[in-house]
């Protein structure tokens, strides 16, 4: 048998093929009831070791049950003893010298761990849920692993092999999680039977047919009703894991485990410490070894029970240092470190050396996020010569020789880079990072002749500078200093992406475009044609990180298409570059970008369905450095959707959460301005004005709005006027009209007469109409009409569609002027 146009299929592939649909079918018939009574014949299903287990849930005893009781009786009184595993010791080491037959001691064990297997489970089970609740707090898999590491507490496993390990505990505690939310409370877990702990934390499906069987059994033997009795014990026992599992991962400093334990004065601790000792740690040399051999982490993080804050930490450090000389540099003045002091804070000094005694977070050539430690990099690790080297006073010192201060300038810069935060998406205070590292990266640049700097080194400028013009726009100037021809791809591909997304804040948009060009095509005579062809046929040897870059260049190019009203263009090119079929993680990354910029061009065609169902699969994901960019977009469509109720439950808490400490952040600007319009589709005029009021002393105080604060602003003056109107104050309506109209004059953003422009026109005819002043009534609907007319309509500020018919209907009625899209 064989069709047109394909050769025949040989018995053995043809038998392979009939194998893989019949698996298929089975699978398929397995998870869903409802499929396989569709089908004209029976499946017998194939047993696994989840149904095996399933069916053993029912054969719990009563035995089983009065065990968990007893032991949830014991530790209930005494929570230490919950979390604190331990084999207790059944003799005493005379009474085993007497007991010196052989196998007496097996005997002893035998009796000491009778009952703890109960015990074993249900720890197991709810350690891994507290470990699951950290990360509902905002600690990540990655963050756990290197405490962890930090604290010499990884049981001598790697960072890697740590991080793939609280990796899965956290999907262990959050599969318990579930299993207690349904069976009525966490007192479930004592409960849940012994059947193997991959059962419960992997391989029970989640959902299902064989999960629903599951629930129903352990139902049916009467758990959820004993859950009930001992939740109160079970959220106890959570609370209090919770509180230790907290105290073990806070760590300080490594360094500070060589203080003496015997007094409780810390300065007195650090003097009477061994000088040797002291210089050995500050250079990360272990004090036993005499061959000088270089440690990544301590091993000991015995603080006894003084906790030390970061003022303290950094006063020991200042005192540490102040015991410091080496043999490579004796002629260094130790009184340097009193100016240092003077250069940066305190807690710049322990941010530093704590993120150059860690772990760092990369991305590799295929796409995959990874930790770096300190060693693989290369870096001959010497904390204090880099601290003196960001002193600006050292190159005033006479009696440090040029060569001696060349070596560390370049030694101290390739501490600061490794230190430097890439990934502004993974890192949660990148903004931070960069305004504290920052000033350092720079006193050491100006230190160091470029020509100075290996090609690694200058690559790796390159790439700090980069990540810093996230924050500060105009540290892209002096990346090109340190590329050239021979500088990796990437590189070169992430500044044309920065310098495009830079001008088009500035609203220079045909720039924005022409460096995206230059970058993707060179040919001499830019076309329309040129980019839809490069993105549609890309090279064919770009590595995973080009090949993202392209994809955020072209993300780029459509934003530009976007701010000039090029709506059907922009979609037209929405496809032009696609996710490989198999993305890596780095290509993944890109996703919530590039649905921002398609639910931009869903809503410029009113298709607001669209964005909205684009908009919720993506937050469904886990939180991210763009949420509250798509938390508000998603706000304003269910706006323009008539969903106040739904766009109210999603901004109140965003408004809560960012509320505390970052009032000055475009984020928090942009989650008020989007309050706003849920305001006023709400009637709650009071509670915008108050918004409005906030608002505009922000906007007051920023000297240079980029085109993203221009619109925040306009949205902010057009929901003011409309207020106004809607009040019935028609002469203060009239006044913050013209106040908008002034603005969006001379707002990049808003270059050209569009729908906007037209709108305010229109209101300010409006307000004359009811103030009965005629010529300024037919002045701003002239000109209202005239845009209309040869313009079409956008929804950049949501619900100004309705408030545009609204208007004309209004006018209509009072004066029969005509104006319609």
């Amino acid at each position: 048998m064989s069709r047109p146009g394909f050769p025949l299929t040989s018995p053995t592939q043809l038998v392979k093929e009939a194998a893989e649909v019949l698996t298929a079918i089975r699978d398929a018939a397995q998870r869903s009831s409802a499929f396989s009574r569709v089908l004209p014949y029976n499946i017998i299903k194939r047993a696994t070791k989840s149904s095996a287990a399933v069916e053993q849930m029912g054969r719990t005893t009563l035995t089983d049950h009065e065990v968990i009781i007893s032991f949830i009786s014991e530790t209930a009184t005494d929570k230490r003893r919950f979390w604190n595993l331990g084999v207790p010791a059944m003799y005493t080491d005379a009474q085993c010298r007497d007991l010196a037959a052989r196998g007496y001691t097996c005997i002893a064990f035998c009796f000491a761990l009778e009952g703890t297997e109960v015990h074993h489970r249900i720890l197991q089970r709810f350690a891994r849920l507290v470990v699951h609740k950290l990360t509902l707090s905002g600690r990540t898999a990655i963050s756990i692993s290197k405490d962890l590491d930090e604290a010499g507490l990884g049981r001598g496993k790697s960072l890697e092999r740590l991080f793939k390990d609280i990796s899965g505990f956290i999907k262990a505690g959050r599969r318990y999680q579930k299993f207690a939310e349904t069976l009525g409370g966490f007192g479930a877990l004592f409960f849940l039977p012994g059947i193997g702990r991959t059962i419960w934390e992997d391989q029970l499906p989640s959902s299902g047919d064989l999960y629903a069987k599951a629930i129903q059994t352990l139902i049916e033997v009467g758990i959820p009703s004993m859950a009930k009795r001992y939740n109160k014990v079970a959220e106890q026992l959570i609370e209090h894991g919770l509180n230790v599992v907290s105290r073990i991962a806070h760590t300080q400093s490594p360094w500070i485990s060589i203080l003496s334990e015997h007094t409780n004065d810390r300065r007195k601790r650090l003097r009477l410490c061994d000088a040797s000792q002291v210089q050995l740690r500050l250079q990360g040399i272990s004090p036993e070894n005499t061959q000088e051999e270089h440690v990544e982490k301590a091993t000991s993080f015995d603080h006894g029970s003084v906790n030390l804050t970061d003022e303290d930490f950094a006063t020991d450090l200042e005192i540490g240092l102040s015991t410091f000389q080496t043999a490579e540099y004796p002629n260094i003045d130790t009184t340097i470190t009193g100016d240092l002091l003077h250069f940066v804070n305190k807690s710049t000094i322990v941010l530093l050396y704590q993120r150059m005694n860690s772990t760092q977070l990369r991305w590799s050539n295929d796409g995959e996020a990874i930790l770096v430690s300190p060693r693989q990099t290369g870096l001959e690790f010497r904390l204090v010569a880099a601290l003196f080297t960001a002193d600006q006073s050292i190159c005033q010192l006479s009696n440090i020789l040029p060569a001696q201060r060349k070596k560390i300038c370049l030694e101290a810069l390739e501490c600061v880079c490794f230190a430097f935060p890439r990934i502004k998406s993974q890192e949660p205070q990148f903004a931070f990072l960069v305004n504290s590292l920052h000033p350092l990266l720079d006193h050491l640049l100006h230190c160091v002749p470029k020509e100075d700097l290996s090609a690694s080194l200058a690559s790796e400028v390159a790439e700090v500078l980069l990540a810093a013009a996230k924050v500060k726009r105009t540290l892209l100037q002096s990346v090109a200093n340190y590329l050239d021809k021979a500088s990796p791809p990437h590189l070169h591909a992430e500044l044309a992406l920065e310098r495009s997304i830079s001008l088009r804040l500035d609203g220079h948009y045909d720039k924005s475009e022409r460096v995206i060009h230059d970058f993707c095509c060179y040919c001499d005579h830019p076309s329309d044609h040129c980019l839809p062809h490069f993105f549609q046929h890309p090279p064919l040897d770009c590595t995973v990180q080009v090949n993202v870059l392209l994809g955020l260049l072209h993300r780029s190019h459509l934003e530009n298409l976007v701010q000039c009203d090029q709506y059907q263009l922009a979609t037209s090119q929405m496809c032009d570059w696609t996710m490989p079929d198999y993305p890596s993680s780095l290509e993944v990354s890109i996703l919530p970008l590039r649905t921002l910029t398609s639910c931009k061009i869903y809503r410029s065609q009113g298709n607001f369905e669209r964005a909205c169902e684009s908009l919720e699969i993506c937050l469904k994901g886990q939180r991210n450095a763009y949420c509250h960019q798509l938390l508000c977009q998603l706000v304003d469509v269910y706006v323009d959707l008539g969903l106040s109720q739904k766009s109210l439950d999603l901004i109140d808490p965003e408004i809560l959460r960012l509320g505390g400490g970052c009032q000055d952040s475009k984020a928090h600007r942009r989650i008020l301005v989007a309050s706003l319009d849920v305001d006023l589709q709400r009637h709650c005029y009071s509670r915008a004005e108050q918004t409005i009021e906030i608002l505009s002393k922000k906007f007051e105080t920023l000297h240079r709005l980029d085109v993203s604060d221009e619109l925040l602003h306009m949205r902010v003056l057009v929901c003011g006027a409309r207020i106004s109107h809607m009040k019935s104050e028609f002469a203060e309506a009239a006044q913050k009209w013209t106040l908008a109209l002034e603005h969006i004059q001379r707002y990049a953003s808003f270059r050209g007469a569009g729908f906007t422009y037209a709108v305010i026109h229109l209101s300010l005819a409006l307000a004359y109409i009811v103030l009965r002043r005629a010529d300024d009534a037919v002045k701003h609907f002239e000109k209202g009409q005239a845009i209309v007319r040869k313009g079409k309509q956008d929804f950049w500020i949501p619900t100004l569609s309705e408030w545009f018919h609204y208007v004309t209907s209004y006018i209509h009625s009072e004066m029969a002027w005509e104006c319609s899209l």
